[in-house]
């Protein structure tokens, strides 16, 4: 997240904020963000009303890209189109995890956090072959590595199916976030368009209406993607329903916990897909462990 004054910019015309994204191998990926044109939109607050702050969140980063730099420029134009670039900073998510290991005033479980970060970024990046020279953990002190979770986390299957109708068919995509794919296949809806994807926690409560996506008539299929960190062993429900709210398909029960223990038992699975996952439910237990720590 970017942030930066209102008052800075309000003697010009215009502003934006170049983000280029440095990126292993390849060509840097240059995001700008602004008010109208074709920018990103940029955010302010208060969300109405003459703004006080601007804010920029550069969203999307895979776990693999912890050590990517981001170069980030303000640039303001005036009345006569003349084009004023402020300094540029450069930082990473590695740059932000080492800061915060190496501040007085970090808790410890806040370090703990931050290496176990870390270590799910450097997993990934073997695991995805992605500048594999430069591991995000390479630099860290015996120091720094003893605020690690030196076990790894057990992770128990409680993956099942519950009523009837459709089978729900599941597939994991981890990116900058897990990911759950959901499809089933029910003919014959009076309404394709009308059929969504409703998801709730273990307690009943909706989380999400997905829309679904229709595939010759007879296939829907949704996408969930608001799994946070410290909620890795949550277990949630999914369930399809059509426009009139009858369910067209069974109720899943899942977790990413699952999907950890579902790869630990698969025989193909390789030794770098078990370890990142290994490291990303370790990643997910430090974070609930800082934030129930620090009250939040």
């Amino acid at each position: 997240n970017y942030n930066f004054m209102a008052a800075i910019v309000n003697k010009y015309e215009d502003f934006y904020l170049e983000v280029s994204k440095n990126v292993a191998g390849g060509e840097p990926i240059i995001t700008t963000y602004g008010v109208g044109g074709e920018h990103t939109a940029i955010g302010q607050m208060p969300a109405t009303g003459t703004p006080i702050m601007y804010n920029a969140a550069y969203t999307g980063i895979n776990a693999k890209e912890m050590g990517d730099s981001f170069a980030t420029t303000l640039y303001a134009i005036d009345a006569n189109g003349k084009v004023y670039r402020g300094e540029t900073v450069v930082s990473s998510i590695k740059d932000f995890l080492i800061g915060k290991l190496n501040d007085s005033a970090s808790i410890p479980e806040m370090k703990t956090m931050a290496v176990d970060m870390l270590k799910y970024g450097a997993a990934a990046q073997v695991n995805f072959n992605y500048d594999v020279e430069n591991l995000v953990t390479a630099d860290l002190t015996e120091e720094q590595l003893a605020y690690a979770t030196q076990e790894i986390p057990e992770a128990t299957d409680s993956f099942a199916t519950s009523g009837s109708g459709a089978n729900v068919t599941t597939g994991i995509t981890v990116k900058s976030k897990v990911e759950l794919n959901l499809s089933c296949i029910s003919a014959g809806q009076a309404n394709p368009a009308g059929v969504k994807c409703v998801i709730t926690d273990s307690e009943g409560k909706t989380l999400a209406e997905l829309p679904t996506t229709n595939m010759a008539g007879v296939m829907y299929s949704a996408k969930y993607d608001n799994v946070g960190a410290k909620e890795m062993r949550n277990l949630i429900t999914a369930t399809f329903y059509n426009e009139a709210g009858t369910a067209i398909s069974q109720t899943i029960h899942w977790s990413v916990e699952s999907y950890v223990a579902q790869t630990r038992a698969k025989t193909s699975a390789t030794e770098n897909e078990i370890a990142v996952v290994n490291a990303m439910l370790t990643y997910g237990d430090s974070v609930a462990a800082y934030l129930e720590a620090s009250g939040q």
